[in-house]
């Protein structure tokens, strides 16, 4: 960077607000004016015509370059007043000097002294509106008492001739008109720039609405997968959850019956049913067919027959396709409801088998007004086939326990019969015993008779 444009930048950084910003470098670019354009030339003018006022423009250049540095420490406030009020002010003391005491102003140092009023408006943003007006008013107050300046400032020696003609004249109208359309120009620039900033930012906010839109619909998206699954989490959690519970449950010590009773009972409840019924696949003289265990709200009416053939009606149908029945329209008189409030058919109606090993140990039957969700009937199934296998146990159980209780018994005829044979064996035995006395009692009584006999012969 060049020495100019470090002198320009003073007092700017990367943390100045660009309106800030801008507004410092051109109070720096105003001070170099001030300093080369306006001090210096006017120093050689006063030097060659009119000597005492030659420390007006030192000091005109010692003002700016303080504003400068002023600038560089920050002080950026006070630097700015001070480059707004020094052209003013030193035009009108320059002009009062060249006035005689009671004579008008030259018309061409009020055209300049218009000309510099309006640096306020251009080295203060209208956020700062108060630095605006006391630039303003500072300004004012050498129009005001321009004629009591020229009595006070009153120096002898002077001819302003030339300064009333020639080309000092034209040279100070001109630089009136330069000042005033320099100072147009850049409010121009200004407004343009800020015109174009705010079209930028309109563009940059249509630009970030676009995207705050898009994020919106993604964040909704993003919402409505989140929300889906946690209700798919929800679904999980209470089939996980429903499953331990009732595992608990088919592990507990009880009756098969009492069993059945609490499984229906709570499963009717958990799907939020209305009615439940629970079948197991019975056999007799080796035919099967299926009877209810146990019911949840069913009326006696429905159920006065508790055997259903193989075949015969929806749990027939299920025990052969080995699959769930879903029906949303129940046929008329079905299955009724019974409330305080009358009788009422039930809308939907599940019936699922419970297979394991490709085999069905029993039915599920549940009756509600709501709908059953897929969650729910996949629930029953993976409930049935823990049931299935809890049947299939009992029945193995039953089945050993029958055998086993069939051994006993057999066992204890066989023992029966042994202590019967052995009572026969001893009975036999002591009849065999008693024959072999006997007999040899008639053997002693025949010897005994023979040698009677011999003896008499």
């Amino acid at each position: 960077m060049s020495f100019l444009q470090t002198v320009i930048n003073s007092g700017v950084n990367e943390e100045t607000p660009r309106y800030l910003r801008n507004k410092i470098v051109l109070s720096n670019q105003i001070s170099l004016f001030v300093a080369i354009v306006v001090a210096i030339p006017f120093f050689i003018i006063s030097q060659l015509y009119f000597p005492p006022m030659v420390v007006i423009p030192i000091i005109g250049f010692v003002v700016a370059i303080v504003s400068i540095l002023l600038n560089r420490a920050k002080l950026t406030l006070l630097a700015r007043l001070m480059i707004s009020v020094l052209p003013v002010y030193l035009g009108t003391f320059y002009g009062a000097g060249l006035n005689m005491v009671d004579e008008m102003p030259f018309a061409h140092t009020w055209m300049i002294m218009m000309s510099f009023s309006l640096i306020p408006v251009l080295v203060f943003d209208m956020r700062e509106k108060a630095m605006v007006f006391i630039g303003a008013i500072i300004n004012i107050i050498p129009f005001l008492f321009y004629q009591k300046i020229s009595a006070l400032y009153e120096l002898e020696g002077i001819d302003n001739l030339m300064f009333r003609e020639g080309p000092l004249v034209y040279m100070t109208i001109f630089s009136a008109y330069l000042v005033g359309y320099m100072g147009v120009s850049v409010l121009s620039s200004q407004i343009s720039r800020l015109e174009n900033e705010t079209s930028n930012l309109l563009v940059d906010m249509d630009n970030k609405n676009k995207e705050l839109i898009d994020s919106e619909n993604v964040l909704k998206n993003k919402l409505s997968e989140l929300e889906l699954a946690k209700v798919e989490e929800d679904k999980r959690s209470w089939s996980t959850k429903g499953i331990a519970e009732f595992s608990n449950l088919l592990r507990s010590d009880v009756d098969f019956k009492t069993l059945c009773d609490k499984v229906i009972s709570k499963l009717v409840q958990y799907v939020s049913g209305n009615q439940g019924g629970l079948y197991t696949i019975e056999t007799e003289y080796d035919e099967k067919f299926i009877s209810l265990q146990s019911s949840y709200a069913y009326g006696r009416k429905k159920y006065s027959e508790k055997r259903i053939e193989i075949g015969q009606g929806l749990l027939g149908q299920a025990y052969l396709e080995k699959s769930n029945l879903y029906l949303k329209e129940i046929p008329e008189g079905y299955i009724t409801i019974t409330s305080g409030l009358g009788d009422a058919t039930p809308n939907y109606l599940l019936v699922a088998p419970m297979v394991i090993n490709g085999q069905v140990e029993g039915i599920f039957e549940l009756a509600s007004f709501s709908e059953f969700e897929p969650h729910v009937i996949s629930f029953v199934k993976e409930l049935g086939e823990a049931m299935a296998g809890t049947l299939s146990s009992k029945k193995l159980s039953e089945r050993t326990t029958n055998l086993l209780e069939e051994t006993r018994q057999q066992t204890e005829e066989m023992r029966a019969q042994e202590e019967e044979m052995r009572q026969n064996m001893e009975e036999l035995q002591a009849t065999q015993e008693e024959m072999h006395r006997k007999e040899q009692e008639y053997v002693d009584r025949i010897q005994l008779l023979e040698s009677k006999l011999g003896t008499q012969l």
